[in-house]
């Protein structure tokens, strides 16, 4: 495949990478199938595994069911009505369990090497997102390469047979393909923009709610001035909305999205279970709360010695995104956001961040749920930001390696 094109990597480069995303995704089979009582990819696994015996019997019926049967979207069109969110929520599981039965053919039944099928395709999508990144600061690759790739929550979480591998293959083919479309108009450049779309509502229909506003500014902004300024207007009327609407019309009031979020998470009992405030309909329940809900997002798990090292290391990884986070925003250049899916990235993933922080109370759940947007936002920060000091760090690097292999 011509993947390699506008990379700026070698073929060699690009094969350590996926070479690096397999062992990655293993380790992640690994740690779930022997260290935890119970995993999704396990129960996805036995469960394909239990319909292929039937398949053998039932061939036709076999087929029918996996190719047609999404369950029954009568009267459930209306995806931010919160009746319909069961039946949203479950077609990422329905596509999840549906990819791993074609797995399961494919490799024979061999459960660790499913892992290569599900990281073709999430290695394709990180690697579009990266060349989106790229094309606009080549002069960043190898920053952009480490806060893709190479942050040690993203590279577990999104090569292990889990979903978040999914959305981040979304996400990446939604903003490469959207840039081409942006710079030269064609029909199948349309068609992939809105099959990534389609492909997002379907693995997770709440961040395809949250990537609407954000995805319609980005088109409405491309050829505007002050683009910064109008996201910025516009996300705080969105904040304002969001936090008033209910009182206007308290039978569809927004705030209780989060609020259903937070019970159903907290329904769900945790090794790493963490104390939170029940969220109530209320501006003043979201605002009291929203320290609370940027410390969760930033810098849970808390770092404990007596902790298992799983833990330790999750804690280091989130300490490690946050120092990125603080240095991009520290050296953030207001002239470098001329671009408008810059602003898209950023935007987009800190409303996600932020809804993370809010919903989620178990300190490991949201290292996984953040990774795919940690993806998303530390290749932003890094285009914004000018950083001297780093900048001039990787330079000598570079040369020294040039240099040690110009005399070898």
């Amino acid at each position: 495949m011509p993947i390699k094109q506008h990379t700026g990597l070698s073929n060699l480069q690009l094969q350590l990478l996926f070479a690096l995303k397999l062992l990655a995704g293993v380790v992640n089979l690994y740690i779930h199938n022997n260290v935890f009582s119970t995993s999704d990819a396990a129960f996805y696994y036995w469960q394909s595994m239990g319909e292929l015996q039937i398949a053998l019997q039932r061939p036709s019926h076999f087929i029918h069911e996996w190719l047609f049967n999404w369950g029954d979207i009568t009267g459930r069109y209306n995806i931010f009505n919160k009746e319909n969110t069961p039946y949203w929520s479950n077609l990422g599981s329905l596509f999840h369990g549906k990819f791993m039965t074609l797995s399961n053919i494919l490799s024979f039944g061999h459960f660790y090497v499913n892992v290569i099928f599900y990281n073709f395709f999430f290695f394709i999508g990180q690697l579009l997102l990266y060349k989106s990144f790229y094309t606009l600061r080549p002069d960043k690759k190898y920053l952009l390469l480490i806060t893709i790739f190479l942050i040690p929550s993203i590279l577990f979480w999104c090569s292990g047979i889990h979903k978040d591998g999914w959305v981040l293959t979304a996400l990446g083919i939604l903003a490469y393909y959207t840039i081409k479309l942006q710079n030269k108009y064609q029909v199948h450049y349309l068609s992939i923009v809105l099959c990534a779309l389609l492909f997002l509502l379907l693995i997770r229909y709440f961040y395809f709610v949250c990537i609407v506003p954000a995805y319609l500014l980005w088109i409405f902004t491309q050829n505007k001035q002050n683009k910064f300024g109008i996201y910025t207007i516009a996300y705080l009327s969105i904040v304002l909305l969001f936090l008033t609407y209910g009182y206007l019309d308290p039978t569809h009031n927004p705030m209780m999205i989060i609020i259903n979020k937070q019970q159903e998470f907290l329904t769900l009992k945790g090794i790493s279970d963490v104390k939170v405030n029940i969220l109530e309909p209320s501006i003043w329940s979201f605002i009291s709360n929203a320290p609370r809900a940027l410390y969760h997002i930033l810098l849970l798990p808390d770092f404990n010695l007596s902790d298992p090292i799983r833990y330790q290391i999750a804690s280091l990884d989130s300490m490690l995104v946050c120092i990125f986070i603080g240095i991009g925003f520290i050296y953030f250049k207001l002239k470098n956001t001329n671009h408008s899916f810059l602003l898209f990235a950023l935007y987009f993933s800190i409303t996600v961040y932020v809804f993370i922080g809010y919903t989620i109370p178990n300190s490991g759940a949201i290292v996984r749920y953040k990774s795919e947007f940690t993806a998303l936002l530390l290749p932003t920060l890094v285009c914004v930001s000018e950083i001297p000091w780093l900048d001039r760090f990787i330079l000598t690097i570079r040369n020294r390696l040039i240099n040690t292999i110009t005399n070898e």
